[in-house]
Parts: structure tokens; C-alpha cells; sequence
């Protein structure tokens, strides 16, 4: 992600439950943000989100990218959320980085 895992820092992913819009419904939705380096051609991002740990999904209906940021200092800052408003239900997010 970028970060120096020696010193002590701004944490550069945490998850909550936000209350968002989403075509034209209100709801509270689990989200998830992470912060990484500059984007580059060899690494595609990708979010996976489970309410189990056993079974991902990335898939359009189970994960939504809220916003992308491109820091001052040029790192970039991704919000995702679920593709459902919560139920009570655990939520657990990770994320999934790869080269082609």
C-alpha cells in the first residue's frame, strides 16, 4: 500500500458504516477505504467483501466504489462500499491486489 511498516503513522485502511445515497434511496452501507501508492499499469485493485470470511465476491452487486482520491502527495485514497445497505449482518473487507 505504500506505507512504511516501520513508523508509525495514519492508518491506511479502516471500515465503517456510513449513511449514503444510493439512487436516490438512503441507507447505511459497510465502506471501506484504503490508501496506496500512485496507481501504475502493472497493479490492478481490486475489493472483496464477505459476510463470512469463507465466501469473496467482487462482483458489481457486492461491492461499489464510492470515490477515488488523488492525494497531495500523490498517493491515492479509494472508498468502496457494499452493494446492499447493512442488515446487521458481520462485513468484512479485504483487498486484493494483482499484476497481469
Amino acid at each position: 500500500l505504500g506505507t512504511n511498516p516501520n513508523a508509525p503513522g495514519t492508518p491506511s485502511m479502516s471500515a465503517a458504516v456510513q449513511s449514503l445515497t444510493v439512487n436516490g434511496v438512503p441507507g447505511n452501507y459497510f465502506t471501506f477505504t484504503f490508501t496506496h501508492a500512485p496507481a501504475t499499469d502493472d497493479v490492478t485493485w481490486r475489493v472483496e467483501m464477505s459476510p463470512d470470511l469463507a465466501t469473496w465476491s467482487s462482483a458489481p452487486a457486492d461491492t461499489q466504489r464510492v470515490s477515488m482520491v488523488v492525494n497531495g502527495n500523490g498517493s491515492v485514497t479509494e472508498t468502496w462500499r457494499s452493494g446492499a445497505p447493512t442488515t446487521g449482518i458481520k462485513q468484512f473487507a479485504r483487498i486484493f491486489a494483482s499484476t497481469p
